[in-house]
């Protein structure tokens, strides 16, 4: 993605990319792992109606969508980080961080966290749970 990222604005315009979200939640949900940064779990939050992320054992928000052109394309989100993170990450002026899935054979199964490094952007997988005892 070239141009600037941007969330989607919640308007009129917005409703129909919106919408594939809420219909589509279950695409992105599930427990993505990294074997440095642990566990990364996307919820729908029907309170919210939003997609929610936690990471680790303090970073918890919404994913808000980034604006594509076509809905059936989304698959940018910033995390928003709320929380015990926020405080921490507004004073480096990264509460907003970009992250994207991949989609493998007609499913998301990994989530790239650009927004952490963007020269090495960590890749979580889908399915992995660093907290399981094997």
């Amino acid at each position: 993605m070239t141009e600037e990222l941007r969330p989607i604005e919640r308007e009129e315009d917005s409703t129909r990319k919106n919408d594939w979200i809420l219909d589509n939640h279950e695409l992105f949900e599930g427990n993505y792992g990294h074997p440095l940064f642990g566990n990364f779990s996307v919820t729908f939050n029907e309170t919210r109606g939003q997609l929610m992320f936690t990471q680790g054992r303090v970073g918890e928000g919404p994913l808000l969508p980034i604006d594509v052109e076509e809905p059936e394309e989304q698959k940018h989100f910033f995390i928003a980080f709320e929380g015990v993170l926020y405080n921490y990450l507004r004073t480096t002026g990264g509460r907003y961080l970009p992250v994207h899935f991949d989609n493998l054979n007609g499913v998301y199964q990994e989530l790239v966290a650009e927004g952490f490094e963007p020269e090495a952007p960590p890749v979580f997988l889908r399915g992995l749970d660093w907290n399981a005892e094997y």
